[in-house]
Formats: C-alpha cells, structure tokens, sequence
C-alpha cells in the first residue's frame, strides 16, 4: 500500500490555491478591461471629448481641437471675437455634435449703397446684393441692375471698401392693342423694348412713337393694329350711396357709417382702328369681378321743435300746433285723462311719454316733452279715428285709444 506523505498534501493545495488565486485576479483584470473599453465607447458621446474644428474667418482657415459643446465656445478657445453685426454660419447657440464641425464667420464691414442721388452707407455682413439692398431699407426690382465693387477713394466714401451701385429700371406703360401693360426695362430706346420684350411689329401696326425714341421712366407707349379688334380691360364700377335721416343726431351732423368701395368689372370692347386712331367702340362683354359696397351715410335731422311758452295755457299750445278750435273740448279730455296735462308724463310701466302718451315714445322725437310736438303729432294721430270726435268717441267706449 502507497503510504501518504502529509507534506506532499500540503505542498499540492498550495499550488491549488495559488492557481486559483492567479485566476481570480486575472478575471478581475479582465473585467476591469471590459468595463474601460465600455466607459471609452460611452465617451463618444461625451461632451468633453475633443472636436477637430475648422474655422474659416474672412479668408483665412484655422482648424483646432476643443472640448467645446457650442459654436460661441469653440471660436473662444481660438481667441476669436466677433461683433454683433457679424454673420456667423451655425449661429453662435449652436450645439456641436459632431467630431468634425466647420464654422463660417462673415465680418460685417461698411459698404456704400449709391441709388441714384442717394448715397446710403451701411454695416453689413451681407455677401449678396440683393440683401446689402435690404440691409440699407431698399427694395429691388427683378429688373433692376446691381453692382458691387471696390471703392476708388476709402477717404470719401467714409472709409468703406465696397460699393454696390443700383440701376433702376424704367417704367413703361405700354397699350398692346388694347391692353394695358406695365413694363419694367433698361433698354434704352423703343426699339431695345421691343426686342427685349419680344414684340414684332406688323406691317399694317401703328406704334405712336419712333422706335428710336430714348425711353424716359412712366412714359406710354400704344401699340395699335388697324382695323376691327377686340380688347378687355378691368374698370371701376362706381359706388352707390345712400343716406338715412337720424333724429337724434343735431341737424347738420354727418356720419359716415359704412365707407363706400369701388367695385371692378372685367369688360370687353370691339374696337375700330384707323391710321392709329380709335373710331369706334362697342362694349360687347361684361364680367364683375368685385362687387361694390354702398355707402351709408347718416344725417343728423334733430331740431328744437315748434316754440312754445312754457307758462302758456292749453289753448295757445293747441293753436300752436295747428289743432281747430272746434276741436279743443275733445283735445281737452283726452289730453286729460292720458297725461293730465304734464309735458313730462313718463308711464312707468309701458314708456308711453308726453301729453298723447305715445307709444313707443320715439314716435314723437326726440323733443317729445314739447307739448306743440306732441299735439302736433296726436292731431295726426286720431285720424285714423276720423278725427277728434272719432277718437273722443272710441275712448269713451274703451277708454283708451
């Protein structure tokens, strides 16, 4: 039998445990590995991880490596500065994303705008003509002409470098047999106009101008075919008004209420030309495009009503208001028994107003407390009673009339 030596025993686990300890430290090598290879790949997106960017600043290119998150901070780490006039592609907030970023920076320099007589001097970044335009408060016409260049003399011109030289075009109003057209141009005489514009004159057409004439601006031009042709054009179709009396407005006062508007029609002509001259015209169509709009005018018609003596009695606001004699016991009672007689009276529950109690009270104007007004307008009143007597008759049986 093999007989067991103890200390060989021993000698074999502590190479065992060695292994094993070998093993554990070399797993969390790895592991430790494994976890700085993940927190490397995780830093692509990091924040802090540097970027190549390229900077290219009125002419010249620098490109640097930075942690920067924004455009503003990135031209800060070159030592960069910019002025709030300056134009920067992406704008200065813009985040940086990307591990390679190109900024472009357009400095704003002064430049002079010459249009016509005038003479602008501007701050700008702008790089195209149209918008150093814009920057000067200028609007261009597509058929405008625009030049930049340099400037002969800094001193002069305020120390700007550039100039940018505006040629306005010309207006013309030109009648092509009939319709009317508004051209822009910088042709120089008739004939360049209609070349440009691609008009062939026929023989038997008659232009009212030699076409060597030098165009000046907002000047006509007609261009006729002899004989029958038709033509359309777009007129005006007047606006109506109408007025409305208003009596509580003074006498004299005028408002307007709605503002009349033009209408328009589109209207077609047969015309008879000869030796360039209009000889006959027939409308022979009409469409309306825009309706008109009435206008409403509101006139004042309010006046102080009859004269009258407050203190007077019965009788003299009778005669006053054109009632017979004859008829003044009737007035009498029925005045009596309505509003006893008060100019004032207001029944609190219809609004019946004045002497007759009319109502509404409107019917009387707006001097119904007038009692000339109000006779006046209750002598009309009872004619549909057939007068005094027939209202005084209808009250006594209804008592009311």
């Amino acid at each position: 039998m093999r007989k067991f030596n103890l200390e060989n025993i021993l000698g074999g686990m502590k190479v065992k445990w060695l292994a094993v300890a070998v093993i554990a430290v070399f797993s969390v090598i790895l592991i430790g590995t494994a976890g700085v290879a993940r927190a490397s790949e995780s830093g692509n997106n990091n924040a802090n991880e540097k970027r190549l960017v390229t900077i290219y600043d009125d002419g010249t290119e620098r490109t640097i490596l930075t942690h920067a998150n924004t455009v503003e901070k990135a031209l800060n780490d070159a030592g960069i500065v910019t002025e709030k006039a300056d134009d920067i592609e992406p704008k200065l907030d813009a985040k940086l994303t990307d591990t390679s970023t190109n900024i472009i920076i357009y400095r704003a320099r002064p430049v002079v705008v010459i249009d016509g007589s005038r003479q602008i001097r501007v701050v700008t970044a702008a790089q195209t003509q149209t918008a150093i335009a814009e920057a000067a408060n200028l609007t261009l016409d597509p058929a405008d002409k625009t030049e930049l260049k340099r400037v002969n003399d800094m001193l002069t011109s305020g120390g700007a470098g550039l100039q940018l030289i505006i040629t306005r075009a010309k207006t013309v109003n030109l009648i092509l047999y009939g319709n009317h057209l508004t051209l822009k141009t910088q042709a120089k005489t008739i004939a360049e106009l209609l070349d440009e514009k691609n008009i062939k004159l026929a023989a038997d057409d008659f232009i009212n101008t030699e076409t060597d004439t030098v165009i000046t601006d907002n000047m006509n031009l007609e261009i006729w075919r002899e004989g029958k042709q038709t033509v359309t054009a777009e007129e005006e179709i007047a606006f109506t008004s109408q007025t409305i009396n208003d009596p509580t407005k003074e006498k004299g006062q005028r408002e307007v209420r709605t503002a009349g508007v033009n209408g328009k029609r589109s209207v077609t002509y047969e015309i008879d030309m000869k030796n360039g001259q209009e000889v006959a015209r027939q409308e022979i169509q009409s469409v309306e495009i825009a309706p008109s709009v009435t206008e409403v005018i509101i006139v004042g018609t309010k006046t102080a009503g009859p004269a009258y003596n407050p203190n007077g009695t019965h009788e003299e606001w009778m005669r006053a208001a054109g009632i017979a004699p004859e008829n003044f016991a009737y007035v009498e009672f029925l005045v009596a028994r309505e509003s006893g007689w008060n100019p004032n009276a207001v029944n609190r529950s219809s609004g019946a107003c004045g002497l007759p109690q009319a109502l509404p009270c409107s019917k009387l104007g707006p001097n119904w407390n007038n009692p000339v007004v109000a006779l006046s307008w209750m002598n009309g009143y009872v004619g549909r009673y057939g007068g005094w007597a027939g209202a005084y008759n209808f009250w006594m049986t209804h008592h009311w009339y």
